[in-house]
């Protein structure tokens, strides 16, 4: 059974992103609704955006870069 995880693994796989058809194609299990719903909830957190409309929306990982010069969050705790 797929995840939203499962999902966000295929998008990360998908430099130019997909569209809900190309994400049920690999997910035959996955009813088009629960998709919809599990994408709209990773756009609202932020960790998906989209372009384009109605059909021709595809969906992309939002990449998360670092501030160059600053520690990793791991070692900023220790300074």
């Amino acid at each position: 059974m797929s995840r939203p995880d499962d999902l966000l693994d295929q998008l990360r796989a998908a430099p130019g992103g997909l569209a809900l058809a190309e994400l049920l194609a690999a997910h035959p299990g996955l009813s088009r609704r629960t998709a919809q719903r599990w994408l709209a909830d990773l756009v609202a957190a932020g960790q998906l955006r989209t372009s384009g409309d109605a059909r021709a929306r595809r969906y992309h990982v939002v990449s998360v870069i670092a501030p160059v010069g600053l520690p990793p969050a791991s070692e900023a705790a220790a300074i």
